[in-house]
């Protein structure tokens, strides 16, 4: 059941927090990766001695046996750090609740920037990312889709403009094309630059939105990822970033 919380004339659930397998029977996945590394042990202590025994018999092939063991050791240690982070992650579960979900709910929506900066990159792939952006479960009149190509394709520009038609049919948001000039000798800063350009580019022939989201131009939203990411800004004024 979700709890309602009321922020100015916002609307923003609160769901309870949802436990993966995991966090519900730590202690099956504990014993689990015990057991497996207990066995492993096992048969690398078997192998060892095994190897030992065979080595004492003929000395011919002995470098080869143990650079070998060596190596499967070498090879392995790292999954053996990595487990004993795991048991740690698992003990900690022990002591800690699911957190809830948060989601802003309704048709009153602050409105949002959403800014996909790209240099080069296949088109295909930046208009994948565009439509799975313009699709938000958002006010379609709240949000904007900025895409910032610091490589000046014309034909990029091209296909977003032809994508407009497209947009207007389902009443998705509005997509633009934005490019900068990096002045001869200065520095572009490459994609910090580019993002950094089209949060100053955001005022133009409107007034900026209260918040703005970057996404890389290959980035597939879940059509909830603007109300699920701004409802934390709107919980807490202390919170600057999701």
């Amino acid at each position: 059941m979700a709890e309602e919380i009321k922020r100015e004339c916002y609307t923003i659930a609160r769901r309870p927090g949802r436990s993966f397998p995991v966090e519900r029977h730590p202690h099956l996945f504990t014993t689990a990766l015990v057991l497996t590394w207990t066995s492993w042990l096992y048969y690398f202590a078997s192998e060892l001695f095994l190897a030992s025994r065979i080595t004492r018999k003929s000395i011919q092939g002995t470098k080869e046996v143990w650079t070998a063991i060596a190596s499967e050791f070498v090879l392995t240690f790292q999954e053996l750090i990595l487990a004993l982070g795991l048991l740690l992650g698992l003990a900690s579960l022990r002591r800690q609740s699911p957190r809830p979900s948060y989601e802003l709910v309704g048709q009153h929506a602050p409105t949002i920037d959403v800014l996909i900066t790209c240099c080069g990159e296949a088109i295909a792939v930046i208009l994948d990312t565009v439509k799975a952006a313009v699709a938000q479960d958002y006010p379609s009149d709240r949000f904007r889709v900025l895409v910032l190509d610091d490589s000046q394709d014309d034909e990029l520009r091209r296909c977003l403009i032809d994508l407009k038609p497209w947009l207007e049919e389902r009443n998705f948001a509005s997509v633009q094309y934005l490019s900068r000039e990096v002045k001869k000798g200065s520095k572009s800063f490459f994609k910090a630059g580019n993002l950094n350009y089209g949060i100053n580019a955001r005022s133009e022939g409107k007034s900026p939105s209260e918040f703005f989201a970057g996404l890389d131009c290959d980035m597939i939203t879940e059509p909830d990822w603007l109300r699920k990411t701004v409802a934390h800004m709107l919980l807490s004024d202390e919170i600057g970033m999701v």
